[in-house]
């Protein structure tokens, strides 16, 4: 009989034992489906805009209003370097293909600041030239070129030498353009920066003899007619670079150079 009371109680403790197991599970169950119900899944329930493709967009694209939204995704599968307002992605290109509900970060959505901001002094000149212009070589002497003074980031106006037979055989100066922003000197390019900080960090290359500006098609054409011929590390006929002041984009009532 002792020994059948010992295994009752031994019998008893074991049921107790699993009903507080019981107890236990059924707690942690309905801690977990509250979670659940909170939006959370055990995680953070704070949902933070981000900007997202509403169709596939290829790469190389121009990126318009109607390829972009704003959804609402928890923090946590908020990719980093995403952006959050679409005025801000609106005209940049892409780098790569991005596919419809993707998010927009700023590494495959990319203008000249940006472009500049990821890779620094080494970005490709083809990412940092201005929508609708094309960067044009433009051959010079150090004398030409204001002592090679000029920066990267700087604007300049072109002169050139013609013949001027107006009053008889001379040569006479004329203004070919005018307000050139300064992609590169040589191989050193602009900064991210367009302010005054920005154009003193970029180091002078007094011995570069090549400035790539930042042109519309057409002037490239005019450009390419007053150079004439590149040979030799050099060209027929070369042009003054005359450096503005800082913030000058004013356009100087001076002689115009006739149209080639």
């Amino acid at each position: 009989m002792i020994k059948n009371l010992a295994v009752g109680g031994s019998n008893r403790t074991l049921l107790f034992l699993a009903l507080l197991m019981g107890l236990l599970c059924a707690a942690l169950v309905g801690i977990y489906l509250s979670n659940l119900e909170g939006g959370g899944g055990g995680g953070s329930s704070e949902s933070v805009p981000v900007v997202v493709a509403t169709t596939d967009i290829p790469a190389l694209a121009t990126i318009t209003p109607e390829m972009l939204e704003v959804s609402e995704v928890p923090v946590e599968f908020a990719l980093a370097g995403g952006f959050t307002d679409p005025a801000s992605v609106v005209g940049k290109k892409t780098q790569v293909a991005i596919v419809t509900g993707q998010q927009l970060l700023v590494t495959n959505a990319v203008d000249p600041a940006l472009a500049q901001e990821a890779y620094g002094p080494d970005a490709p000149l083809s990412l940092i030239i201005p929508a609708g212009k094309r960067a044009f070589g433009v051959y010079v002497s150090k004398v030409a070129s204001v002592g090679g003074l000029a920066r990267a980031g700087d604007y300049v106006d072109l002169m050139l030498n013609v013949e001027d037979e107006s009053s008889g055989p001379g040569i006479t100066a004329c203004v070919l353009m005018q307000d050139l922003q300064v992609l590169a000197v040589g191989s050193t390019v602009t900064s991210a920066s367009s302010d005054a900080s920005g154009v003193a960090a970029v180091a002078p290359n007094p011995d570069a003899n090549t400035f790539s500006m930042a042109v519309t098609p057409e002037q490239a054409v005019t450009l390419a007619t007053v150079q004439q011929s590149v040979s030799d590390g050099s060209v027929g006929k070369q042009m003054w670079v005359v450096l503005r002041q800082f913030g000058d984009h004013s356009v100087a009532g001076v002689p115009a150079c006739p149209t080639q």
